[in-house]
């Protein structure tokens, strides 16, 4: 019983005079979920079919596109990216689950890839990859380049994550959204 109180005055002591907890989490990966009701009387199968529909109209090739295709679940993943200026692409994970009057899409595996480079007289420099994409100030990890002046690095990645890195995906993501949107509530709509 003493030890038990000796225990949890310590804890309580430690926390009250202002130490710090130390934090070892691991960043958390920038994620989107969006759960979304449509009209009740739509059944799983009819979302899953549309949103097979919107994986083969949204992207070039939805069979390139298309990681996994599960008729029981009734939930599509695919791979998807878009362009980060003309520096690189965004690469992202995108999964569609449907149940009969609702449907789930999630956005995740954000990856930030180089394309491209810059060639100054024999030198060649590949652009960047900023590699995962996380929630938070603090998006990437800052990696080492020439185009960087030392001790500047974190300054300019959390302007560069707030002004230019997160509200590319959210406008990307809103998009996309928005469009599976159209696709759900207007599939099975008309009869020809």
């Amino acid at each position: 019983m003493r030890t038990l109180l000796f225990a949890a005055l310590t804890a309580l002591t430690s926390s009250a005079f202002g130490q710090e907890p130390t934090s070892t989490d691991p960043p958390k990966p920038y994620e989107r979920v969006e759960l979304v009701r449509v009209d009740s009387t739509r059944t799983a199968d009819q979302l899953y079919r549309s949103a097979r529909r919107w994986f083969v109209d949204a992207f070039k090739d939805a069979e390139e596109v298309i990681q996994l295709e599960d008729d029981s679940a009734r939930t599509i993943v695919g791979k998807g990216w878009f362009n980060y200026h003309d520096m690189g692409r965004i690469w992202f994970t995108v999964e569609v689950a449907a149940k009969a009057g609702r449907y789930r899409v999630r956005f995740y595996n954000f990856n930030h890839v180089g394309v491209g480079g810059l060639t100054s007289g024999t030198t060649y420099v590949p652009y960047l990859d900023y590699g995962p994409i996380y929630a938070g100030a603090e998006c990437y990890t800052p990696k080492p380049t020439l185009m960087i002046v030392e001790g500047t690095e974190k300054e300019m990645m959390l302007i560069h994550c707030a002004g230019i890195i997160q509200p590319l995906i959210k406008k990307e993501c809103d998009a996309m959204v928005a469009d599976l949107q159209r696709a759900m509530s207007s599939a099975g709509s008309s009869d020809w």
